[in-house]
């Protein structure tokens, strides 16, 4: 049996969720709250780069907020008016009568993937300017 996973509509909200977490945190890495926080890179980028940040880091979190709440609804009205059980294949890891083709990639790629992005990261975060008092 083919394993369907997300409808195309679901393919494409995941994908769209992805990128706005990742406009989300990028974007937060140069913004401050001018009260106690600034981001990592807040000095090293100029004001009005600083300012375009800023615009994305808040439109990016009502897209997300907007995004979840359809994720959310989405994921009840299969639950409960359409009786998939979505809940329980989340928790689960699998859902009943699923199969897939071939078998998934093997746990050392993810965490091959996953150790590589931390180290970036963390050079990134290192090579960083260091923060100014705010005070």
């Amino acid at each position: 049996a083919l394993s369907e996973g997300h409808n195309p509509l679901g393919g494409w909200a995941v994908i769209f969720l992805l990128l706005l977490l990742f406009a989300q945190a990028f974007s937060g890495l140069f913004n401050s709250d001018d009260v106690l926080f600034n981001g990592p890179f807040y000095y090293a980028a100029s004001g009005e780069f600083r300012d375009f940040m800023g615009v994305v880091h808040e439109n990016a979190f009502d897209l997300l907020l907007a995004l979840i709440i359809v994720h959310v609804v989405a994921v009840l009205f299969h639950q409960f008016q359409l009786r998939e059980k979505l809940v329980q294949a989340m928790i689960r890891g699998w859902a009943d009568g699923k199969q897939g083709l071939s078998a998934p990639v093997p746990f050392w790629i993810a965490l091959t993937i996953a150790a590589l992005l931390a180290v970036g990261f963390a050079v990134a975060l290192e090579y960083a300017p260091q923060p100014q008092p705010m005070w």
